[in-house]
């Protein structure tokens, strides 16, 4: 026996299945004494889970998830009759998740050929996702292809669930086209808005190196220098109190120090485009634009 066990399709109903990593690298789905050799597994091609339980835990990252499967009796607007259907709640590194959706009745989980329809609404934390699409390779997420709306508190508190920097803002609420290949995420044609400001255009991350690349293209009609505040140094609320001294020393954008915290996480390239930007008490300026690059 060489630790190794395989299945091309496994179906299963009413089951009951907990995954746990534990500290110091054990985990659970693995066949050897230490539960570390990843070579050591029970490789599935394709599942079909029906009214089951699947539950996640790891504890190190403070991650707890339970969902509870079913299978979709009649048809519905977001699924139809035999899809799988999921709830799912727990805790992801610490924040509250509720989720739910469908997809299609078997789950192909190394199949990287056959896009794999989803349908998701899901809040982590302060953050709410909707997602429509397909996913090609669910364990290796070898493609995505989704519609997708994004909307919560500010825009850093995705950093938790990225792993890279983006800057404090006010409320936000986003909508596009995700598109992920190889190492390459990219959100395209991406409309919205922060605060009191529109924004679209592209945002791209490469994860192929010692740390993400962000590259993007950011456009607005009409951006208000309060909202813009918290990325060029100063606190949610304080531009109208700075808008003396900035208009006194003939600056634009204030001249204070950046708040870098967490730049160490990524590499940038970002263009910033306003048509016109806004400062309480003093007249408009047009045609902003900003170039941002973080190297190393």
């Amino acid at each position: 026996l060489q630790r190794t066990v395989a299945f091309p399709e496994v179906r299963l109903e009413q089951a009951t299945i907990f995954l746990e990593q534990a500290s110091g690298g054990r985990k659970s789905w693995l066949l050897d004494l230490a539960q570390q050799d990843e070579n050591a597994r029970i490789t599935i091609g394709r599942i079909a889970l029906t009214n089951s339980t699947l539950g996640y835990d790891h504890k190190d990252e403070k991650t707890s998830l339970r969902a509870q499967l079913s299978t979709a009796a009649a048809a519905s607007e977001s699924s139809a009759a035999g899809d799988l259907v999921f709830r799912l709640q727990g805790g992801y590194k610490g924040q509250a998740v509720q989720a739910q959706g469908s997809g299609g009745p078997v789950l192909a989980l190394r199949d990287t050929n056959l896009p794999y329809p989803i349908t998701l609404d899901a809040t982590v934390g302060p953050t709410h996702l909707t997602a429509k699409g397909h996913i090609t390779g669910m364990l290796s997420l070898a493609a995505v292809n989704v519609q997708m709306a994004l909307r919560g508190g500010s825009l850093e508190q995705l950093y938790p669930l990225l792993g890279i920097a983006l800057p404090a803002t006010p409320p936000y609420s986003t909508k596009g086209h995700l598109v992920h290949s190889g190492s390459t995420w990219r959100l395209e044609q991406f409309s919205g808005r922060v605060g009191n400001s529109d924004i679209a255009g592209f945002v791209q991350v490469v994860t192929s190196g010692k740390r993400p690349v962000l590259t993007a293209d950011v456009r607005s009609q009409r951006l208000a220098l309060d909202d813009l505040g918290p990325l060029i140094g100063t606190r949610a609320g304080n531009t109208a109190a700075k808008a003396a001294p900035i208009h006194a020393s003939g600056r634009v954008l204030p001249d204070l120090p950046f708040n870098a915290e967490r730049w160490g996480s990524v590499d940038a390239e970002v263009k910033f485009q306003a048509k016109t930007l806004t400062r309480t008490k003093t007249l408009p300026r047009e045609d902003l634009v900003v170039g941002l690059s973080l190297r190393d």
